[in-house]
């Protein structure tokens, strides 16, 4: 949001930002936004609404402050001897460091989660084989528990997509051929259109078969599609689940008690 205003200086323009930013106390953040009322002689591209340091750094380009030196100096010392410029990117690193403690924050929820996980497949392993997961990819798919395994490994890289699409084709399959249609469109929505949600990797001449196949469904609709994401995942993902702790952790547990 755009909003006209009057400074004095341009240290105060940059100053003002800064509070409404959230970088000052509480009784500058309501002193700035009262001044949001003054004159008309700048343009402030207020954050939260527009959200753009950026653009406070471009204005600082295309308006130089005309005060003399002497006068610029005297302000620069009342502002810590800091100037506008190093405001805004100190303003800047501020907020990407905010981002980024938020994204590491969620990182670390969700390896908290997957390790709560692992602890509950060790418990529910001993009823399967692990050691036959790693002789072929088929094997790990139609263990229940490897299965569940591989999918929160999956969900380590940030590509369980992938097994969720194969997991949504199996279960088509067994659907009564009444509810085939809205199913498929539902399937076709959330993993194979161009900008899907979840959208898996297929190549262009199999998402055109697939497409085709969703405006006359049957059981085998998905069945092309599903074998090119059990390659990909078979070549790509299943040797690095054999490497990772969760697998090697299953195994190590399964040795111990069969001993």
């Amino acid at each position: 949001m755009l909003l006209k205003m009057s400074f004095q200086t341009h240290q105060e323009y940059v100053y003002i930002m800064c509070c409404i930013s959230g970088m000052g106390n509480r009784s500058s953040k309501q002193k700035a936004r009262r001044t949001l009322s003054m004159g008309d002689d700048h343009l402030l591209c207020v954050p939260g609404e527009a959200n753009s340091i950026d653009a406070v750094r471009e204005e600082e380009d295309e308006h130089p402050s005309e005060l003399p030196s002497e006068q610029n100096s005297v302000n620069n010392r009342q502002m810590g001897g800091r100037k506008p410029r190093n405001i805004a990117r100190d303003l800047k690193d501020k907020m990407r460091f905010l981002r980024r403690r938020h994204t590491d924050s969620s990182l670390r929820d969700t390896a908290d989660k997957l390790d709560c996980d692992k602890s509950t497949l060790v418990q529910n392993s001993g009823e399967s084989d692990v050691r036959k997961w790693s002789d072929c990819f088929e094997n790990l798919l139609h263990d229940k528990t490897g299965l569940e395994a591989f999918r929160k490994f999956l969900q380590t890289e940030f590509s369980d997509e992938n097994i969720e699409f194969w997991l949504a084709c199996e279960e088509y399959k067994t659907l009564d051929t009444s509810v085939l249609e809205s199913r498929a469109q539902q399937i076709f929505e959330d993993y194979v259109t161009i900008q899907a949600p979840r959208e898996v990797n297929l190549d262009s001449r199999t998402r055109l078969e697939t497409t085709a196949n969703v405006n006359h469904p049957d059981e085998n609709t998905f069945d092309h599609a599903q074998k090119r994401i059990e390659a990909l995942m078979e070549k790509d993902s299943y040797p690095r689940f054999l490497r990772s702790d969760i697998y090697q952790k299953l195994l190590k547990e399964f040795i111990k008690k069969s001993k």
